[in-house]
């Protein structure tokens, strides 16, 4: 299910996308909320949706979903090849 999807099913308004990020993590780890840090792509994308919320019109960031922990494993996962032969 993709972005269009879910706001036609919820039938509301866009206010943002929070990127998975691996600042998430580090600022909870230090208790620290990820909106305070502008540098980051979801601290960004937070203070973007306030930004939103007050009436700015502030353009969609394209985000590239390869960049999490999760994207790059996945693409190195997928850039190696499977030889199937050499499994017996």
């Amino acid at each position: 299910m993709d972005t269009a999807d879910v706001l036609e099913i919820l039938a509301i308004e866009l206010l943002g996308i929070v990127p998975e990020d691996d600042s998430i993590v580090a600022s909870t780890n230090r208790g620290e909320p990820v909106a305070l840090n502008g540098k980051t792509r979801a601290g960004m994308a937070f203070q973007n949706i306030a930004r939103r919320l007050l009436g700015d019109e502030v353009p969609f960031p394209e985000f590239n979903n390869a960049s999490g922990l999760l994207g790059r494993l996945w693409g190195f996962v997928r850039s190696r090849p499977i030889d199937f032969k050499a499994r017996n």
